[in-house]
């Protein structure tokens, strides 16, 4: 029976680097853990007993032995010793991954919410999600690190200090409430900078070192990664461009359906739609989609200048809309910005990129803290 495992991290540097040398991998022999780690056979046993204390190695079966000789001891990596979440938190909806070690996602689980739930109410439903993700799908592990992606913006602590989306949860102590309840460690990002977050490891944005990720939904929101490290400023606010009313990105997405409707006598319209009728070339729809798209140039514009992106990410539910929205973007940009060359590129994450990025959030944690390797933020 697997032992279970000890929240605390791994100090020992032998131990760290048998871990290191087993995590991702199949599993290995004495020697092929000492070849890669350059310790001694001794040493690696030493280290591998420990990790098996803390439930992390595991000893397997045997290797069948070429000529004379005894079997090989063989260890593996236990990726399911323990799990993780990463949740994005919307106004309508909570999204749930829940990963192994190894940052695998082996479980998704989707609830629809009502914009009327009240802050506690809308607290515990989060939990219930996330319980409700990690027992659906059959793992009991147990849960040791969340993160959160929610909009607005949160401190150190996890509190949310401004949310416009969800005003009832400003001042809310998210992350210290979902800890309690749930007993993990909690790590809460605003779903923007989660979002470019996921982006930047996962998605368009890997391999770069300064770019900006657009959330391009029910609110328009930013991001931005430079020199490598997200950027988040003094109180996360950092990318919150939109807050500035003349830019009137707060109601764009709102003006775009309301624009088509209002012309059309159409009711009940999506923003998608709005966009497949402008591709088709109804010109209602292509004025609309004009007004849109000048709007978040401009933002855009105003934000690239200050930090030179050679990429934008557009993200968030118009992201659907493709690489068409992704031109018309640039060329918008390139008039407000004419200095600027950045490309532009749709997500490649789509709307999974909050909860990939606040799931990163929480294996950075129990890379640093549990497994003892060095995070890589």
């Amino acid at each position: 029976m697997r032992k279970q495992l000890q929240i605390g991290p791994v100090t020992d540097p032998f131990s760290v680097a048998t871990l290191a040398a087993l995590r991702g991998r199949a599993s290995q022999t004495l020697s092929e853990i000492a070849g890669l780690t350059r310790l001694s056979r001794p040493t690696v046993l030493a280290a591998a007993t420990d990790l098996e204390r803390h439930g992390l190695v595991e000893r397997l079966s045997p290797a069948v032995p070429v000529g004379a000789g005894r079997p090989a001891m063989r260890f593996g990596f236990v990726a399911d010793a323990a799990v993780i979440a990463g949740v994005d938190i919307g106004v309508h909806k909570i999204v749930v991954l829940v990963q192994d070690l190894n940052g695998k996602t082996v479980g998704e689980h989707r609830v629809e919410t009502s914009e009327s739930l009240t802050g506690s109410l809308r607290v515990r439903a989060v939990v219930d999600a996330i319980s409700d993700a990690v027992d659906a799908h059959g793992h009991h592990a147990k849960l040791i690190a969340v993160g959160l992606g929610a909009p607005g913006i949160s401190d150190a602590t996890g509190r949310i200090t401004f949310s416009p989306a969800l005003r009832e949860w400003e001042g809310i102590d998210l992350g210290p409430q979902v800890s309690r309840m749930l007993g993990a460690a909690v790590f809460v990002e605003s779903d923007t900078l989660a979002a470019t977050f996921g982006e930047f490891r996962y998605g368009a944005g890997r391999g770069t070192s300064n770019f900006v990720y657009l959330l391009a939904g029910f609110r328009t929101a930013a991001g931005s990664v430079v020199g490598g490290r997200i950027h988040r400023g003094a109180s996360g606010a950092a990318g919150a461009v939109g807050e500035m009313r003349v830019l009137q990105w707060a109601d764009s997405f709102a003006r775009l359906i309301s624009d088509y409707a209002t012309a059309t006598g159409r009711r009940d319209v999506t923003a998608l739609e709005v966009f497949d009728a402008a591709h088709e070339g109804h010109s209602a729809a292509v004025e609309a989609v004009e007004r849109y798209v000048d709007a978040v140039a401009v933002g855009l514009a105003a934000l690239s200048l200050a930090i030179d992106p050679e990429l934008i990410v557009v993200g968030g539910g118009i992201s659907k809309a493709g690489p068409s929205l992704a031109a018309a973007i640039r060329d918008r940009l390139a008039v407000h910005a004419a200095v600027l060359h950045p490309r532009v590129e749709i997500s490649e994450l789509g709307d999974r990129a909050v909860a990939v990025g606040a799931a990163r959030l929480a294996l950075d944690h129990v890379e640093s803290h549990v497994l003892g390797l060095v995070a890589d933020l």
